[in-house]
């Protein structure tokens, strides 16, 4: 799993709001970004973090592991790895 992403502030205007960042989010966002467009990603989770992840039929939790669940079993530098 990714280091999290620094939160940054919301821009003033954006001309699309995606709400999902998994498969079909981000290559939304990514198709319309790079068609000029002013492009926002909201999701509760970290990118792909969801059904996104799970989409193969994995069903155990424990597969997939955060940044931070990471850090604190195997320490930052692991978990930056």
């Amino acid at each position: 799993m990714p280091k999290p992403l620094p939160r940054q502030p919301l821009p003033k205007s954006v001309d699309v709001v995606i709400v999902g960042a998994g498969y079909t989010g981000v290559s939304a966002a990514l198709t319309l970004a790079r068609a000029g467009r002013k492009v926002v990603v909201f999701d509760k989770m970290e990118p792909g973090a969801g059904a996104s992840s799970r989409n193969g039929g994995i069903t155990s939790g424990n597969l997939r592991l955060t940044h931070a669940e990471m850090a604190k079993r195997f320490g930052d530098k692991r978990a930056d790895d």
